[in-house]
């Protein structure tokens, strides 16, 4: 197999280096979603993939979708008085905003295959509900509601086995304390002003309240603030019924 280095951030692609087109030329194959004949072999090898469990993605986010559904219903049925609040907040994870690779070494404190499959679904659903929150947050304000996202790290669970924890314990995890992701809920709970923000739990030993924002919901970047501004123009910025 092709030798590559471990992925470390060495800075932005240089998109002024042009592509060397003769390093491509009788080696790349492009596979899409209608791929057939040489294509096909290559996505369908002699031995069929098995079928991932798909059970986290759908309690994450079928379970996440159905439930703002729900309470945008029932949110815009209550009295429309400035009294009230509309706020919605999602449980996210400190693994939607860092990379979060599986290793050998790290299946065999698991000691469960789900588990180590799991953790794929896991993390692209807690990005997915930031894509949930970021949308929203663009128009559910004109029916008054607000959309949050509070993202916590290692907080200790009895979900998790004495051995994984003693594992993340001597790799260096410092834990968080549980109810300070209830702190951070509450912080958005209590503060009308706040819409379209994600709230990263963190240990005291980073922030004395347990909880900052994570600032990477909005991008300083002129492009990606000039591509902004053209999809919420293009797309009116206005509350579809």
């Amino acid at each position: 197999m092709p030798k590559l280095q471990a992925y470390s951030y060495t800075g932005p692609v240089d998109h002024t280096i042009l592509a060397d087109k003769s390093k491509l030329k009788g080696k790349s194959v492009i596979v899409t979603g209608g791929a057939n004949g040489m294509g096909e072999e290559c996505v369908h090898p002699n031995k069929a993939p098995v079928e991932p469990d798909l059970k986290i993605m759908g309690v994450n986010i079928d379970g996440t979708a159905l439930t703002f559904k729900l309470a945008v219903h029932y949110f815009r049925k209550q009295p429309d008085s400035e009294d009230r609040d509309r706020c919605f907040i999602m449980t996210g994870s400190m693994t939607a905003f860092v990379d979060s690779p599986v290793s050998a070494s790290f299946a065999q404190v698991l000691l469960s295959t789900d588990e180590l499959q799991g953790n794929f679904e896991y993390t692209m659903s807690k990005y997915a509900l930031r894509g949930l929150m970021r949308t929203a947050r663009r128009t559910t304000w004109q029916q008054g509601i607000r959309i949050n996202y509070v993202a916590p790290p290692y907080v200790r669970s009895a979900i998790r086995t004495a051995e994984y924890e003693k594992y993340l314990t001597d790799n260096g995890v410092e834990f968080a304390e549980p109810e300070d992701v209830a702190s951070a809920m509450m912080r958005l709970a209590s503060d009308r002003t706040i819409n379209g923000h994600s709230l990263m739990v963190v240990p005291r030993s980073v922030a004395k309240e347990g909880f900052i924002d994570a600032g990477q919901d909005d991008s300083d970047d002129r492009y990606l603030k000039s591509y902004q501004e053209l999809k919420v123009r293009i797309i009116k910025d206005h509350w579809v019924e």
